[in-house]
């Protein structure tokens, strides 16, 4: 024990201080053992929000940092809960959510024995964080955890790991040198009038619009410069967010996950100027050229891994919206983005296709929703009823990694003024994380959880009959015997099923009109 005062503060007492100087008021886990040392004595205003599943505590953050622009935090219990969580914490990855996540590690007194528990917890989460380090000594805890947040916070933003041992948390530490990362850099002004020319000399120029546009002035930039150089604009064919406003009139769409219907896409457009995302991420493989012939592609992002392998004839690396408010000659004051316009109330259904029922969820929608999507094979229909007017408005699990959307409602629901959630979840979506629904009801979340049925797993068996014809085997990718709205109330929130047209409106009204959380589940025909 030396005399410095910063001597007689604990690794804990360090954490929490960093925590609230990166404004953390939630933390989501489910804890073990060797994380009690820190759970256990959590001030009044650090919430730790339980969670039933470690993905589960992941996706929540994940949905919290995404909607709330701010780096959140979860806590994992060593080496069982980090594999629990490795699918989440991939997807977080992909979806450039920042995190810090907190992992309990074994006491280090018999680590060296291999205890129960215990593991190599930086190479296992290696391939999926952005960094992941484990402290030697607990003085080093508190610095630690702050470099995590720095680098969370970097472009690209990710998730980070600091695994803790159990007996470090008591130990006196260091205080951390906290700081806020900021900042951007700005595009070359021969970049960007080399950019300009381009465009200007396109005979039908397009822009692609990805997650690399995160605010609203990055939003309005892109609807200054599709204006400016008249510019169709498309979104790219994954990403949380579509960058553009959905409703805007210059706005032609998502993109296809099929390099074919890409090309197809853009077939006629000589230039494609792609801002903020890779060029192009793909699905199924039937075709190896992205672009059509002819067509020259330009690339904006700040992460060279993101265009790195682009079929790119010119890379501007620096923050996107950056470049294309350059491009534009600058934002008006005020910007360009509308909030979402009521719509007129639909008449009654006459059945439950896919069209039917989302169309009259989003006359119900409210105007400030923040609407969540995971639904999966209804996601292009679901994109095409809602519009999308501005970022954090909006958030689409389009990373592959099932059972996110639910608990990343959560998290959004946990954003101060964030407004009201509405959750969009296919059937086979909803059994991957029904647990979320839990942590709803104990806060009494404002969530709505619309469940689009399909009776199972509608890409399995369209891509089986696609593939197999005749051969496919009808039923093997069904769902029956589900009784989502008896699951939904046993967790703890209440349910409406609707398999009768007649029935949608009512049920729709009553749902919407509650509080808390509440879930309708839709028989779709």
């Amino acid at each position: 024990m030396t005399s410095d005062p910063a001597a007689a503060l604990t690794a804990r007492d360090g954490v929490l201080e960093v925590l609230r100087a990166h404004q953390v008021r939630q933390m989501f886990g489910n804890p073990g053992t060797t994380e009690l040392a820190l759970v256990s004595h959590l001030p009044d205003d650090l919430a730790y929000v339980l969670c039933l599943q470690e993905s589960i505590a992941v996706s929540a953050a994940t949905g919290q940092a995404l909607i709330g622009g701010r780096t959140a935090v979860a806590n994992l219990h060593a080496r069982p809960g980090l594999g629990h969580a490795i699918g989440a914490i991939d997807g977080a990855r992909q979806m450039q959510a920042p995190l810090v996540l907190l992992v309990g590690q074994q006491h280090s007194g018999h680590l060296h024995r291999d205890p129960l528990l215990s593991g190599d917890l930086v190479a296992i989460a290696g391939p999926v964080t952005k960094w992941a380090h484990q402290p030697g000594r607990p003085a080093d805890v508190p610095q630690a955890v702050e470099r995590a947040f720095r680098i969370a916070a970097a472009p690209p933003f990710g998730p980070t790991l600091v695994a803790v041992p159990m007996d470090f948390w008591d130990q006196p530490a260091r205080r951390a040198e906290v700081a806020e990362v900021s900042g951007t850099a700005t595009p070359s002004v021969e970049a960007v009038a080399g950019l300009r020319y381009r465009a200007r000399s396109a005979r039908s120029p397009a822009l692609v619009t990805g997650d690399g546009l995160r605010d609203e002035r990055d939003w309005d930039a892109a609807v200054a410069v599709a204006g400016e150089l008249d510019l169709v604009v498309y979104s790219a064919p994954t990403g949380t967010q579509p960058g553009f406003p959905t409703g805007h009139p210059r706005h032609a769409g998502v993109l296809p996950l099929s390099a074919t219907a890409v090309r197809a896409a853009l077939r006629g457009h000589d230039l494609v100027i792609v801002a903020g995302a890779p060029v192009f991420t793909m699905y199924l493989h039937d075709a190896d050229d992205l672009v059509p012939p002819g067509t020259t592609v330009v690339s904006l992002s700040a992460d060279i891994a993101d265009v790195a392998a682009a079929p790119a004839a010119a890379i501007i690396l620096a923050p996107p919206g950056e470049t294309l408010a350059a491009l534009a000659g600058g934002v008006p004051e005020g910007g360009h983005l509308r909030p979402r316009e009521a719509v007129a109330p639909p008449a009654a259904p006459a059945d439950l296709r896919l069209a039917t029922v989302l169309e009259q969820v989003a006359a119900r929608l409210p105007l400030d929703a923040v609407v969540i999507d995971e639904s999966m094979t209804s996601g292009a229909a679901l994109r095409g009823a809602v519009d999308v007017t501005g970022p954090r408005r909006f958030l689409r699990t389009s990373n592959g990694v099932l059972g996110t959307g639910l608990p990343a409602a959560v998290g959004a629901a946990m954003v101060p003024d964030a407004g009201p959630v509405v959750a969009f979840v296919g059937d086979g979506s909803l059994m991957f994380a029904p647990q979320a629904l839990w942590t709803a009801a104990r806060w009494n979340l404002d969530i709505t959880v619309v469940v689009l049925d399909n009776g199972g797993y509608e890409s399995l068996r369209g891509y089986d009959r696609r593939t197999m014809g005749e051969a496919a085997v009808p039923g093997r990718y069904d769902l029956p015997g589900i009784d989502v709205a008896s699951l939904s109330a046993a967790l703890g929130v209440p349910a409406r099923a609707v398999t009768d047209p007649a029935d949608l409106p009512e049920a729709l009204d009553a749902t919407f009109g509650m509080a808390g959380p509440r879930l309708v589940v839709v028989a779709i025909q």
